[in-house]
């Protein structure tokens, strides 16, 4: 299958691999193609190097969706009837929003991110980056705004660690070790 096809046949596309193989650049040609087949791209990047922001020429990329102005693809004569967006993982704010989502009430979700034990899962446990890429590619994935995803991924030895992610982070979550710190945080209030 061709790349054209891909771009015209998918609603999802992953560029994976290890360091230094052009990822990135694979992922911003991709946004750019589909861009100029009419197609409203999402290029999001879960590689905390934020390398797509330069590839893209964004001054700067952030959690939130940056549309690539359509003057930048004139000024280089290349037509764009579609549109290309933008944006990178923050970890730490998609894992609040779960908790926001599905707390039970405002004041538990709060409580919940008010933890210390909590802010240190949902920052510094291994795997949470991942799991949390699942989840935001989960959530833009049926997004109306995009017709296309393009994915960014970090460079990696196992390219698709981050479909793994869930499953590590669950088993992570309910270690005899977790069990024993939720344990303590509880008992010292």
């Amino acid at each position: 299958m061709s790349l054209s096809s891909l771009v015209e046949s998918r609603r999802v596309l992953v560029t994976v691999g290890a360091g230094g193989v052009g990822k990135t650049t694979t992922a911003a040609a991709l946004g750019v193609a589909a861009a100029r087949r009419g197609k409203r791209v999402l290029c999001l990047t879960i590689d905390p190097a934020k390398r797509l922001a330069e590839s893209l020429g964004i001054a700067e990329m952030t959690s939130e969706a940056v549309t690539v102005d359509k003057a930048r693809f004139e000024a280089v004569g290349v037509s764009v009837s579609g549109s290309l967006t933008a944006m990178m993982l923050d970890t730490k704010r998609t894992f609040d929003e779960l908790v926001l989502k599905y707390s039970s009430s405002k004041e538990k979700a709060e409580k919940l991110l008010g933890n210390k034990l909590y802010q240190y899962v949902s920052t510094s446990l291994a795997g949470t980056q991942e799991y949390m890429a699942m989840e935001k590619l989960v959530a833009v994935k049926d997004d109306p705004r995009y017709d296309i995803v393009i994915l960014d991924t970090p460079p990696t030895a196992n390219a698709l660690d981050f479909l793994d992610a869930p499953e590590r982070l669950i088993e992570a979550l309910d270690s005899a070790t977790m069990k024993w710190f939720v344990e303590a945080f509880q008992s010292s209030g």
